[in-house]
Parts: structure tokens; C-alpha cells; sequence
């Protein structure tokens, strides 16, 4: 697997073995055969003129039969190295969403069918009423010409409207197709099996001995030059670099059976059916490797995440850091300028103008609101440190929070209403927190005219546990409800909206991201507000 400079995505390619085996094994057979080895077996005259000769009844018959046994190993190698790159490919497209693998895939199944049907009639296990001389190598020839065909329309269907297919409902268009298929293919089959005669396919003794051979032999070209190599700048994947180089065995088969073979089971047709099972293998090793790929490129990926949690922790450590000391660095001097604001405001500051006495409030008030903020960046900064997961009972938390706020909650005749709430796995000190920033921010924006009215409740949904934090209080406006959880992000800059350090609401969230939930708020400006979070069930 190879990373571009260009992109910084990972590529996968064939390698150049299979593509040089591939290559070698296409030709070597037909050098062999034309120079000094025989990939053929015996002919009926030879037979008989062996049993002139008192040849061995016994080894005459094994080597006629060994001819069909060779054929119809390598026919049934091939129709099942077809099917399972085409259960493979039903595979892949399940775990990538990817509309090649199975388009091909449903190619290959119905090709393995076909050929299946060669097979079975070779065998004599399908009988026809036409001739069987003439009806064993048609099965042939139709086989080659239905594999190149389809392969032919499903490579074009997927360069031409992939995207309507991507667009559309995906498996309705698969079984579509399937179904289409699959009634061509049966025609095919009920034609032969019941066709009182099937043309003669070859011709002995001719230069060209199988000329409908030619046709498949045309397509695999078309295939090989043009086609696949379309397909491929769309798709760059191993699965479509493999399907393209099993056309050189497939042209090679092709060759050898419309120039070389003049009978059953001579050299060029035992080659010839030889090749073509190497031409579904190579396919079936592009979708292996396609899987190894996509293992190997989830492990590259977990690896590069883990290098960036770690540098983003490190950074995180750093900025937690940097914040912690800032923080604690500034309060010295905000004390100082605190302090002495304060012993100003004691003074005598008759000899002082209205303006001198409003500016030394000023920074009084300042210097309290810089302090306020420090003091939020610090909690901020420790949320989340030595923690420990415990069962927690919310009732429990609730009532701490409330003996907490129970003066602001008397002087505003605030009422807060729960039954029953759950016990959880959580962080103790971050959970009180989080009810008591919701639970203040209920109060603190509050309608000037109307008691606050706190309604908290739970449920239980998918594996979480959901809680709301319902009052009646100013609302908050659609435009702000996407910030209020960024820090400093404050409702109003006003003061009659009630004052704060916009720390309180991203204290919140990052609570609720240490317990892998989720918050939200629901509004209505006027109506009041629901603020509702999860938190995940699992200890």
C-alpha cells in the first residue's frame, strides 16, 4: 500500500508478482505446447488403433476418460472460485457501500452458473434433445460469449450511472439486476436443453476451427483496452486491477480455442480451459487482497489516531497547564488592585469629582469580575483530574446542591420539584457541579416578576440516562443557543439578564463529554427554558 505525497491518502496496487505470474502463466502454456509438451490426451482413433495393437483394454480406457476427468476438474475449479469472488464481493459492498464489487460480483455468479451448465452437460447430467456432439461445445461457446457479454454491460452500467445507482435505493437496483439476469440466464438454459437442434460450433482441420469463439475473443479485447481501464480511473481498486488483468488468461483461452482446438480434450482445449479458471482465480486474489488492504488501512488509521490522541493529550496537558498557572499567577495582583480599590472607596472622596469616584468603583468591579474569571478558569482546568467512577444517587447530589444554594434559593422563593431520580455511574464532584450550574442558571435568569419554578426529571433511553432541568425563567433566544456552551460565551452582554462569566455552561459540557454523553437546550424566549443531558449507563 502506497501513501501519495500529492494527497496524503493511501493507494492499494496489485503487485507486480501476481501481475508478472499472471502474464507468465497466459503465455508459457501455449510455448510449451507449440515446442516439445503435449497438454492433450489421446483421440478415439488412436484408441481404437491402440486395440488393434492389443493394447491394454484397461489403459485405454483410463486414458480416454482422463480427458473428461481433467475438463471437468478445471470447469468445476473455475465455477467455484467464480461464486465465492462473487460472495466476496456481496461482502465488501455490505461493509464499503461500494456499487462495483457487487455489479461484478453478480457478473461473476451468473457466469459460474453458465458455466456450471457447461459442466453439468459435459457430464451428461443435462441431457438435450439436439445432438450431443453438437451440444456439449456450444454450451461452450455460449458460456464464453454470456460471460464476456454481461461482464461487458455491468462494467459499462457502473461507469455510465453509478451515481444514479449511489443516488437511488442501492439493493432494489442489485436485485433488479439480479432478477434480470437470472431470466436471461434461464432462457438460455431452457433454450438449449429443449432446442431440437443447436448449430455446429467447430470446425476440425479449418485455420480457424471454433469461429464463434471469436466473438468472446473481440469482447475480453474491448474489455481489456478500453473498458476495465475506464472503470479503473473511477475505481482504483485492487478488486478492478485484478478483473483487468484476468482478461490476458481470458483472451488467452479464447486464442487457443478458435485457432488451436479441433477436438475434445486435445492440448489447446485442455489449455484453453486451463486459462480460463485462471482468469476467475486472479479476481478472487484482487477481492482477497482488497480485504487485506482495508485491514491493513484501519490499522495505519487506528495508529494515526493514536499519535494524534497523544499529541492532542499532550497539548491539552500543556494548555491546562499554561491556564493553571496564568490563572494562578494573576490573583496575586487582582488582590492587590482588589484591595486598594477598596481602601479608596473607604477614604474620604469628598476632595473627588462625581467622574474620579464612578472610574474607582469601576475598577473595584472590574478587578471582582477578572477574579471571578480566573476562578472559573481554574475549576475549569481541574475538571476531570483524579477522578474516580462511583455510583452516584442523584437524590443525594440534589439535596448537597441545595443546602449549597439554600440562601439564594430563599431569598427568590425558588421552588425545585424531582421524585425518585436514578443512581448512576458517574463522577461525583463533576455531577454535583453540573446541577448546581444548571440549577443557578435557572435562577439567575429568572423573570423579575415570577418565583423560579425548577421541575428535574429522568428516563431511561437506549442504554442512557436522559435528564431535564425544566424552569420558567427569560428564555433564551434561537440565536444564541448554539454559543452558550462555548466558554465566555455569555446570553447578554445586559445586566437585567442577570450577570456571569459565560464559564458556568462549558463547565457542562465538558463534564458531560467525561461521561460520553450529549446536552442540548430547548427555549422559548418569555416561556422558559429545558436543558436536557445524557449520561451513559455502562460502568
Amino acid at each position: 500500500m502506497l501513501k501519495t505525497e500529492e494527497t496524503g491518502k493511501y493507494i492499494a496496487k496489485l503487485p507486480r508478482e501476481i501481475i508478472g505470474a499472471t502474464i507468465f502463466v497466459s503465455i508459457a502454456p501455449l510455448i510449451l505446447q507449440l515446442t516439445f509438451f503435449n497438454f492433450g490426451n489421446p483421440s478415439i482413433h488412436h484408441i481404437e488403433d491402440s486395440i488393434l495393437d492389443n493394447v491394454s483394454v484397461r489403459a485405454l480406457i483410463f486414458e480416454e476418460y482422463i480427458g473428461f476427468f481433467v475438463h471437468l476438474i478445471l470447469e468445476w475449479s473455475g465455477v467455484t472460485i467464480a461464486l465465492s469472488t462473487a460472495a466476496l464481493s456481496f461482502i465488501q459492498y455490505k461493509m464499503t457501500g461500494n456499487t462495483t464489487a457487487p455489479i461484478i460480483g453478480i457478473v461473476l455468479f451468473f457466469a459460474g452458473c453458465m458455466d456450471a451448465f457447461h459442466t453439468l452437460a459435459a457430464a451428461n447430467i443435462i441431457e438435450s434433445i439436439a445432438f450431443n456432439d453438437n451440444f456439449i461445445p456450444f454450451t461452450w461457446t455460449l458460456s464464453r460469449i454470456f460471460n464476456a457479454s454481461i461482464l461487458l454491460l455491468g462494467i459499462a452500467l457502473v461507469i455510465n450511472y453509478n451515481d444514479v445507482i449511489l443516488k437511488y435505493r442501492k439493493n432494489h437496483i442489485m436485485w433488479v439486476i439480479c432478477l434480470i439476469v437470472f431470466i436471461i440466464t434461464y432462457g438460455i438454459v431452457h433454450y438449449c436443453a429443449v432446442a431440437p437442434s443447436l448449430p455446429k460450433t467447430y470446425f476440425p482441420n479449418f485455420w480457424i476451427s471454433r469461429p464463434f469463439d471469436i466473438i468472446p475473443l473481440v469482447l475480453y479485447l474491448l474489455l481489456f483496452l478500453v473498458l476495465i481501464p475506464t472503470l479503473k480511473r473511477n475505481d482504483p481498486g485492487v478488486f478492478v486491477e485484478a478483473l483487468l488483468w484476468s482478461m490476458l488468461p481470458a483472451i488467452a483461452t479464447q486464442i487457443h480455442m478458435a485457432f488451436g482446438s479441433d477436438r475434445l480434450f486435445d492440448g489447446h482445449f485442455n489449455i484453453a480451459h486451463f486459462l480460463k479458471s485462471i482468469s476467475y482465480v486472479i479476481p478472487f486474489v484482487g477481492i482477497i487482497m482488497d480485504y487485506m488492504y482495508m485491514y491493513q488501512l484501519d490499522h495505519i488509521r487506528m495508529e494515526e489516531m493514536e499519535k494524534a490522541q497523544k499529541i492532542l493529550k499532550g497539548k491539552n496537558k500543556e494548555l491546562e497547564q499554561f491556564a493553571f498557572i496564568t490563572s494562578h499567577d494573576l490573583q496575586e495582583p487582582l488582590r492587590t488592585i482588589s484591595s486598594f480599590s477598596d481602601l479608596l472607596q473607604e477614604q474620604d472622596l469628598t476632595q473627588l469629582d462625581k467622574e474620579s469616584k464612578k472610574f474607582i468603583y469601576y475598577i473595584g468591579q472590574a478587578s471582582k469580575r477578572m477574579s471571578m474569571l480566573i476562578h472559573g478558569l481554574l475549576e475549569y482546568s481541574r475538571l476531570g483530574k483524579n477522578r474516580e467512577l462511583k455510583k452516584v444517587n442523584i437524590n443525594d447530589i440534589l439535596h448537597d446542591v441545595q443546602d449549597d444554594l439554600q440562601v439564594v434559593i430563599n431569598e427568590t422563593n425558588t421552588i425545585i420539584e424531582y421524585v425518585d431520580l436514578p443512581i448512576i455511574y458517574g463522577y461525583p464532584l463533576e455531577l454535583r457541579l453540573l446541577f448546581q450550574n444548571l440549577i443557578s442558571n435557572a435562577i439567575k435568569f429568572r423573570k423579575p416578576t415570577e418565583a423560579p419554578f425548577i421541575k428535574i426529571s429522568s428516563a431511561r433511553i437506549d442504554g442512557e440516562w436522559m435528564f431535564g432541568i425544566q424552569d420558567n425563567g427569560i428564555g433564551i433566544d434561537d440565536k444564541f443557543r448554539q454559543k452558550i456552551f462555548i466558554i465566555f460565551q455569555r446570553l447578554s452582554s445586559s445586566k437585567k439578564d442577570g450577570e456571569g462569566t459565560g464559564i458556568g455552561l462549558a463547565h457542562c459540557q465538558k463534564i458531560i463529554n467525561l461521561h460520553h454523553g450529549q446536552i442540548w437546550v430547548e427555549s422559548e424566549v418569555g416561556i422558559g427554558s429545558t436543558f436536557y443531558f445524557t449520561i451513559n449507563t455502562k460502568k
